[in-house]
């Protein structure tokens, strides 16, 4: 039985963290995990409140081992009861660094969102795949995959998921999280990396470099957000995709993907947590370094102001 009692609940705000990897494998601009911590740590000059470690991971880098924890970063509320507006995810898969980068990098822009609707953010979810530049966690499988909420004859595909999971349905049980919150998922899709797309145009490929797509879920598929963003995504990338497929299947019109019943995160929080939307913005890459991480990095920079301020 889960304990009705929030992660938040009594916690002084933790010091910055400490004894992280200095660099990564990958071989693009991305930040170095001890680098993304001390700006995300940045927060708690804004009262914003670190949680309790959600998991920790255990990473390997030139004989030494990291021990390293994954946090969630919350406004605070004088009523403890106060539901969160918005939930920010980035770092699903180690691959995908763009989420977590942009996040790290826009410390005053959260603060200032954080002013105006309360924020619940776990803006890196996989250390370990972000810092070896591998798509999923030690176990070799996502931290994101729900699928033994959907099926419970199935056991979770690794100790994260399960964890990543329960730390939102707590946050459900508890009437923090609902039908009155939105969420953001930062992903990319590089092809070749266990994703990609298919029944693409051939003559649409000229664009394939800088291109965009979306999920959109929940209980309001409708709400003005959805449209919002395919238009900044339009603006910002210069190519929405109109219509394709994802490996997985899944029909990409008008640049969305709408109620996807993948099993993800995603999916959980919007069927599981019934939230009122969720939205998750994913940057096709033809390979990791293009588009450049910097400009990737504006992409979702945009998205995330233009939306919400």
């Amino acid at each position: 039985m889960l304990e009705k009692q929030s992660p938040f609940s009594g916690l002084e705000l933790l010091g910055a963290s400490h004894h992280l990897p200095e660099y990564t494998l990958a071989h693009d601009s991305r930040p170095s995990l001890k680098k993304l911590y001390q700006a995300y740590d940045q927060l708690s000059l804004h009262d914003w409140q670190k949680s309790k470690p959600i998991y920790w991971q255990t990473i390997t880098l030139d004989q030494q081992t990291f021990k390293v924890p994954i946090h969630s970063y919350a406004v605070p509320s004088l009523d403890d009861r106060k539901p969160f507006d918005l939930i920010l995810i980035s770092g699903i898969h180690g691959t995908e660094p763009a989420g977590p980068v942009a996040l790290a990098g826009n410390i005053p822009l959260l603060v200032n969102i954080g002013k105006r609707m309360r924020v619940l953010m776990v803006p890196l979810t996989n250390a370990y795949g972000y810092v070896l530049n591998k798509r999923y966690g030690s176990k070799g499988e996502s931290v994101g995959d729900s699928t033994h909420w959907f099926n419970h004859k199935v056991k979770p595909v690794c100790s994260e998921a399960k964890d990543l999971t329960n730390f939102f349905y707590q946050l459900y049980w508890q009437g923090l999280i609902g039908p009155g919150t939105m969420a953001i998922d930062y992903h990319e899709d590089l092809s070749g990396d266990g994703a990609g797309l298919q029944s693409l145009d051939e003559d649409k490929l000229a664009h394939l470099l800088a291109s965009t797509y979306f999920y959109a879920a929940g209980r309001d598929i409708q709400h003005p957000f959805v449209s919002k963003t395919a238009d900044i995504l339009q603006a910002e990338t210069g190519f929405l995709i109109p219509s394709a497929q994802t490996l997985a299947g899944e029909e990409i019109m008008g640049g969305r993907v709408l109620n996807s019943h993948d099993a993800s995160l995603d999916d959980f929080l919007a069927r599981i947590c019934k939230l009122q939307l969720v939205i998750t913005p994913e940057q096709w890459l033809h390979s990791p370094e293009e588009p450049g991480l910097e400009q990737r990095k504006t992409v979702y920079t945009t998205h995330l102001e233009s939306l919400l301020l």
